[in-house]
């Protein structure tokens, strides 16, 4: 509590980066971002703090360059067959309304890449064209496995579950800035190894920033 105290009166009016590097389950998988500081009476997350999530690992993380131009997004999307029902067009919606004046501007560029198989979403990005990838869909963590999945689509529109080494092999080394996953349990982590997961096994392969979900989340 002293060092954090000392490290946020160091910050003056700039937020605190609050890293969290641990290999202890039960410190890795809190969710601290919804810490309350009862003296200041304020969500740490909404008022003073950056959580950020790091894995001990020997791989550097890319450079993150700034682009040439406009800054690319790809908004991947796969709603196979027998899972709910996402607001795909919705949620893409938003993003283009968030962007809007940008991309007015010639400064933002966004695709859309509707049903994603591993094959459309590896060709897309082995092009290097894109800096930034929004994949709606759904995520899963196999517990007999210890590992998490992405939920792709098949040619007919069925599931196609890839785990880690397979979802680093379409992500990684493409050039990419930054990995939004809008997807169940992508950020869990094994209990015995918390480095087990579908966000931990990229940003250990050099994706430089990837938001995820912990948990199971509503659409």
């Amino acid at each position: 509590r002293r060092l954090y105290d000392e490290a946020r009166t160091r910050q003056h009016q700039r937020r605190l980066d609050l890293v969290l590097t641990s290999m202890i389950p039960w410190i890795s998988e809190k969710p601290w971002e919804f810490a309350y500081d009862t003296g200041r009476r304020s969500f740490l997350a909404t008022e003073d703090i950056h959580f950020v999530r790091n894995v001990l690992t020997n791989v550097p993380a890319d450079t993150v360059a700034r682009p040439e131009g406009a800054l690319r997004i790809l908004a991947a999307a796969a709603q196979p067959v027998g899972f709910g029902r996402l607001s795909v067009d919705q949620e893409v919606e938003v993003i283009r309304r968030g962007f809007a004046t940008l991309i007015a501007e010639g400064l933002v560029e966004l695709d859309v890449l509707p049903r994603a198989t591993p094959g459309r979403i590896h060709d897309y990005l082995s092009t290097g064209r894109y800096h930034v990838v929004h994949f709606i869909g759904h995520g899963v963590y196999d517990d007999s496995r210890g590992e998490g999945c992405l939920v792709f689509e098949n040619e007919r529109g069925g599931e196609y579950p890839l785990g880690e080494r397979a979802v680093r092999e379409i992500f990684c080394k493409r050039g990419l800035s930054l990995v939004f996953l809008n997807a169940c349990e992508t950020g869990r982590g094994g209990g015995a190894d918390f480095n087990k997961g579908v966000a931990q096994s990229l940003v250990a392969h050099g994706l430089p920033a990837l938001v995820a979900n912990q948990y199971s989340v509503l659409d």
